[in-house]
């Protein structure tokens, strides 16, 4: 979050908006809250001049901060709905009380832990504040400017702010009307800007040129004006507002020097850095819009192929149960099959050798029977015999045959 602030919003805030939609992609490819918080809370900064689409980015920030419990994140938030809220309280459409209350509650987070980073964030909101009140109260902005500078000068980490430090130290000294200082300090803030800083160098530059018309420096305005079209031109940096101040500038001088002709030039430059201004922003708005289009066409296209996937998963899934189930089955019916197979051997074994006892019981009863035959018909024709004996009084002759009975054994 601090080197997205660092690099963009106090170094290179022309880039800003080209970095914001990969920003949003990664943050939504990473799924992260603090992503996508710090996006919303840089495309506040972005869409600063759309002010209800600047609240609303912030407020979304704002509550996933919340959610978060990130203090860093809830300052800078705060801070910013503060300085934005008195800057439309000074055009009389804000809510200056509204924003005196995010200021505090930034400042009181701030005060339970203190960053510098976040200072410096608190700062410049408190320093945007006392520049939205009305009357504006000089002194007191010049002395805050100069209470951040002082702090900045305390942490080496933060020397990406003093060039704004100095620029605001700066603008506190043109409107207490010490041009001269304001002109110095700016030239100054000017030698340590980086080439790539566009928006900075050309904002320092039409600083000086509002310096050098109260110093009665003509030609240095007009040569600053000309060197700041020319870095526009250089790096294809579209901005009415700078535009319109440098067209202006010139068209003003000249009307003043009697150079109508090139006043009216300069004028007519004004409307059509105006129309080619909106058509780039329309063309800018059209592509912001596809690209938006295409990353919620893609979003759609990876949430239907996320669907498949998943639906392909929990085919595959039940798939593969099945084949375990089926292998599990095939598994138990041959160990059944085996088993079946095993009794049902054991019973055909059983089942002969219980034939060979059935034979083998049924040739010892044929033997026992043939055996037996001649005994049992002896043994009737005896019983026969004594039975006519009985009937006939022969008593003698039954005890006789009796006494011959032990001896036939």
């Amino acid at each position: 979050m601090i080197r997205l602030e660092r690099t963009y919003r106090f170094g290179y805030q022309e880039l800003l908006g080209q970095a914001l939609p990969e920003i949003k992609q990664l943050a939504d490819a990473l799924k992260s809250p603090i992503g996508q918080a710090a996006y919303f809370y840089l495309s506040s900064v972005v869409r600063n001049e759309e002010r209800h689409q600047a609240f609303e980015d912030n407020n979304k920030a704002l509550d996933l901060f919340l959610n978060l419990n990130d203090t860093s994140g809830m300052i800078h938030v705060l801070s910013k709905l503060g300085a934005d809220n008195f800057n439309l309280a000074g055009a009389e459409v804000g809510n200056q009380p509204l924003s005196e209350n995010y200021i505090q509650k930034a400042q009181s987070l701030l005060a339970k832990r203190f960053d510098p980073h976040d200072y410096i964030t608190t700062a410049w909101a408190v320093y945007l504040s006392i520049y939205g009140e009305r009357p504006l109260d000089r002194q007191k902005m010049l002395e805050q400017a100069q209470q951040t500078f002082n702090q900045i000068l305390k942490y080496s980490e933060c020397q990406y702010y003093m060039p704004i430090s100095k620029t605001c130290i700066a603008i506190a000294q043109y409107c207490l009307g010490n041009y001269a200082e304001s002109y110095r300090i700016n030239k100054e803030v000017l030698r340590i800007m980086k080439p790539r800083q566009i928006n900075e160098r050309v904002r320092i530059m039409l600083n000086m040129v509002n310096d050098c018309e109260f110093l009665d420096k003509d030609e240095e305005r007009i040569k600053l004006c000309q060197e700041a079209r020319q870095i526009m031109l250089q790096h294809n940096y579209q901005n009415w507002y700078s535009s319109e101040d440098i067209f202006l500038t010139l068209k003003e001088i000249m009307y003043k020097r009697g150079n109508y002709k090139l006043a009216t030039e300069y004028g007519d430059s004004l409307l059509i850095a105006h129309d080619s201004l909106y058509n780039a922003q329309r063309n800018q708005k059209f592509i912001e819009l596809q690209s938006r289009y295409q990353a919620s066409e893609k979003q759609k296209q990876i949430a239907e192929l996320t669907l498949k996937q998943k639906e392909s998963e929990s085919r595959n899934r039940f798939i593969l149960t099945i084949f375990v189930m089926a292998l599990l089955a095939s598994a138990v019916l041959g160990l059944l099959w085996m088993r079946l197979r095993r009794t049902n051997a054991q019973l055909l074994d059983a089942n002969i050798q219980l034939q060979k006892h059935t034979r083998t019981r049924e040739q010892f009863f044929a033997i026992i029977a043939h055996d037996l035959r001649r005994p049992f018909y002896a043994f009737q024709e005896i019983s026969n015999l004594v039975s006519y004996y009985l009937r006939g009084g022969h008593y003698l002759k039954v005890a006789k045959k009796g006494s011959v009975l032990p001896k036939s054994r």
